[in-house]
């Protein structure tokens, strides 16, 4: 899924750490966990918190 950066605008404080590469490129402290909660929909929560695998970031929320 592709998600305009308004999209992502969820809770920051609830999420992990600030990602210094996603505020670089995208000027947001992250993606993984943004987009994974936008993609379950509202009410979502993160399952699995983000985890860097190689080059990619994962991150798994579930609907309510």
């Amino acid at each position: 899924m592709v998600y305009r950066l308004e999209e992502l605008k969820v809770d920051w404080d609830c999420l992990s750490p600030p990602s210094p590469k996603a505020l670089e490129a995208l000027g947001i402290p992250g993606a993984a966990e943004p987009a994974a909660l936008t993609a379950a929909g509202p009410g979502a929560s993160l399952i699995y918190r983000k985890r860097v695998l190689g080059r990619v970031t994962v991150a798994v929320a579930a609907a309510p």
